[in-house]
């Protein structure tokens, strides 16, 4: 009787135990026969996900609890990730968010949670250019798909071939098998409302394995913060190969990347006749107001103003580099791209294209040494500068060391790096017009492009859409390739681009690098909010706005350049330096609400 006693003493002692490590919400574990079950905190976007050999850099062993996030209304922000592993197979489990409840009583599920399927990379387009060199056969990317069925999915890509495509039925929760020593990660993107109230809510994660009855929770927190995001105030596109209304899946692309926050896309088809009403009605639904022919126009049609408010720009020739200044070859495609222009212009359109920034300038000078070969090659009496300029920032060139003739140094684009430097210069001493554009930039369209498919990091991408953008004071960005819209995408990587997202009947499949991008977006629109209430100050309270501009100035300062001493951003920044900078600029935009409706007070 007392050894029976004594058991159920232990018994409840070790059911306490339980208990209590359950709650801390850092590590929980199931019954042994199901393996132990760890649950991590990941920062997202700037860390790689190795499925094992995993370090405790990458992870935040002590995770907030609850989970707290700060968003704005009609805000969609992909705020963090759960990582969980297990010493043995844990079976199938299902990941998914509660309703939300809280300020104004509204339900519903803010939280979508999707599994970060990790693909293997391919490099056989690189493999194939410099051969047997080690440091680059990691370098190209095939992104890692965001899924909510992993059983269905692992299914489906056993029978991919050419003309069948994913389904990507969306669940209220993700469905994965955790086996023994694989980490497995999900990220959390939350939708909030506009038509919600400012103030706190409240969820949970909610983790269920569905062959052992063991649920846990995982409390979150979202405070909804009293304004909402205004427009990016910026060129903002992702190259794709869809030509048409009639192109496979360019509906559902149109429409993802519209979601995603761009405003610019480039189409092959001419926009003429029947199809012209249909395709301008539907890019000006979605928000898009420039888009980029990729061909010349066919006559005066074309290139006439629309009622929709769209701008239409017409590709010249494609990166018209001469490599040399002496020898006609060099020159031709140059000369190709200053006939076209000329017609272009003729016809009343406006000319874009891929070019380094020294040509550029070149070309917007009537008597540089541009004109002056071109005139001995046999091209005269044409100038025609450019309405839009994209300059390459070959960025995969950035932190590697040099390998012979074929590796170039990123001191290539030293011209490019000082006028960017002069921009900001400029906007740190306040020399900037009404709307914050720093006076020392040309009055033509600038952007700056990059290939997505170099990179196995999506901090590149959240860093070049947001902040880097908003230093820059450019115009806006450029980047490529949305999806291929032929063959299968896991497997279709012989060309240099590298997609980053997949096409289903359904909608577009994101990809992890494809949500760093829209959360760059977002940094983009919170640059922005914050500097239109700086601007407004203007006039009303020098000093307060000198200090404002400052303290704006400091929180920014990491990311003003790509690279520093040859090290690229992404290596000197820290996980966690995104979230801080948010943080600090909500900070600020909170101060600057406060003091704007002092001043208006005052003005009364």
């Amino acid at each position: 009787m007392e050894f029976k006693n004594n058991r159920i003493a232990w018994t409840k002692r070790y059911i306490l135990f339980y208990l209590i490590l359950s709650g801390l919400g850092i590590v929980l574990s199931t019954t042994p026969a199901f393996g132990a079950l760890s649950i991590y905190y990941v920062e997202p976007f700037t860390p790689l996900l190795p499925e094992n050999n995993i370090t405790d850099e990458l992870l935040e062993t002590a995770y907030p609890d609850p989970l707290e996030l700060n968003a704005s209304q009609g805000e969609t922000t992909s705020w963090a990730i759960i990582a969980l592993r297990a010493d043995k197979d844990y079976g199938l489990i299902d990941v998914g968010a509660s309703e939300v409840s809280g300020a104004d009583g509204s339900g519903g599920r803010w939280i979508d949670v999707r599994l970060i399927k990790i693909l293997p990379r391919n490099n056989r387009y690189l493999r194939n250019l410099y051969r047997d060199r080690p440091e680059y056969q990691n370098s190209r990317m095939i992104p890692d798909i965001l899924i909510y069925n992993e059983p269905l999915f692992e299914k489906q890509i056993k029978n991919l071939t050419q003309g069948k495509t994913l389904s990507v039925t969306q669940r209220e929760s993700a469905l994965a098998y955790l086996e023994s020593g694989l980490t497995h990660y999900f990220l959390l993107t939350a939708r909030v409302p506009d038509s919600v109230k400012a103030g706190l809510y409240n969820c949970s994660i909610v983790i269920q394995n569905q062959v052992k009855d063991d649920i846990r929770r995982i409390p979150v927190k979202i405070n909804v913060l009293p304004f909402s995001l205004p427009l990016p105030g910026k060129m903002l596109g992702v190259g794709n190969d869809f030509g048409s209304s009639t192109s496979p899946y360019y509906h559902v692309a149109l429409k993802d990347l519209a979601d995603h926050g761009m405003n610019v896309t480039r189409i092959d088809a001419s926009i003429t006749g029947k199809t012209s009403k249909m395709m301008l009605n539907e890019l000006n639904q979605y928000g898009f107001k420039t888009i980029i022919h990729r061909y010349e126009p066919s006559g005066k049609e074309q290139t006439a103003p629309v009622q929709s408010g769209i701008r239409h720009y017409f590709y010249g020739v494609d990166e018209p580099q001469p490599k040399k200044r002496r020898g006609r070859d060099s020159w031709d495609r140059m000369a190709e791209h200053v006939k076209l222009s000329h017609k272009i212009h003729t016809l009343g359109g406006k000319v874009v294209t891929s070019i380094r920034y020294p040509l550029a300038i070149e070309l917007s000078i009537k008597n540089s040494l541009l004109y002056q070969t071109l005139n001995d090659v046999g091209v005269e009496g044409m100038f025609e500068p450019l309405d839009w300029a994209s300059y390459g920032l070959g960025l995969q060139r950035i932190g590697r060391r040099e390998y012979g003739k074929h590796q170039k140094s990123a001191t290539d684009n030293q011209e490019l790096w000082n006028y960017i430097a002069r921009l900001q210069k400029d906007y740190d001493e306040g020399k900037i017009n009404d709307k914050g554009v720093p006076l020392s930039k040309h009055n033509w369209v600038e952007t700056y492009y990059f290939p997505l498919g170099f990179f196995k990091s999506p901090f590149w991408g959240r860093f070049l859409f947001g902040y880097f953008l908003f230093e820059s004071h450019f115009d806006g960005v450029m980047a490529w390739t949305l999806y291929r819209p032929k063959g299968d995408p896991f497997t279709d990587t012989d060309g240099p681009d590298s997609i980053i997202a997949y096409p289903t009947p359904e909608a577009m499949a994101s990809t992890y690098y494809w949500e760093a991008l829209r959360e760059g977006v977002n940094d983009l629109r919170y640059c922005r909010l914050a500097e239109t209430l700086l601007l407004s100050m203007k006039g009303k309270s020098p000093q307060k706005m000198r200090i404002m501009s400052d303290r704006f100035r400091k929180i920014l300062a990491p990311y003003q350049k790509i690279a520093v001493d040859g090290q690229r951003a992404d290596r000197l920044l820290q996980t966690g330096t995104f979230r801080e900078t948010r943080e600090q600029l909500i900070e600020l935009i909170k101060d600057l609400s406060d003091d704007s409706v002092k001043m208006m007070g005052d003005d009364t």
